[in-house]
């Protein structure tokens, strides 16, 4: 039954998702957004977010996310959407993969496939809906590639 669950979850997912066209433009990527778009309000500041994946030496990357004129709340997840303010979701090649509530997450590698994969963060509402700007998600987007951890490289070297 769980099975028969994600697999309709995935088609339900897909068939709602939305092309986000990352910072260059080059090509969409498929989201996986289940949420409902929240807009802005055009007289406050603008929220906006900046995202860095930094190698981490043990596992993956350490992504910091930068945000201006929004403030992370993670003790009013779940509850009424207010102005500037909430949470982050975390995709992976489109696919959602956590929940953020501050400025720096470890994305470990086994969220990664081989090769180079497409990191989005986007700003989130308290009630989960995504904040977005004239119809268009606030988010960031890098592009990160899965390496082997520093220990794992050095079971290899000669001494």
């Amino acid at each position: 039954h769980l099975f028969v669950g994600l697999v309709i979850g995935l088609i339900i997912g897909i068939g709602t998702g939305s092309y986000v066209f990352t910072q260059n433009d080059a090509e969409p990527t498929l989201m996986l957004h289940m949420h409902p778009m929240q807009e802005v309000d055009p007289n406050l500041p603008i929220p906006s977010v900046e995202l860095e994946a930094l190698p981490d030496s043990n596992d993956g990357y350490n992504l910091q996310i930068t945000t201006r004129n929004f403030r992370f709340t993670p003790e009013n997840v779940g509850r009424d959407s207010i102005d500037n303010q909430g949470h982050s979701h975390l995709y992976v090649n489109g696919v959602k993969v956590a929940r953020v509530y501050g400025d720096w997450f470890n994305l470990s590698a086994s969220d990664l496939q081989d090769g180079m994969n497409t990191v989005t963060v986007t700003l989130n509402t308290n009630d989960h809906s995504d904040w977005v700007l004239d119809g268009k998600h606030i988010e960031a987007v890098v592009e990160v590639e899965k390496v082997e951890p520093a220990a794992m490289q050095m079971e290899g070297m000669e001494m």
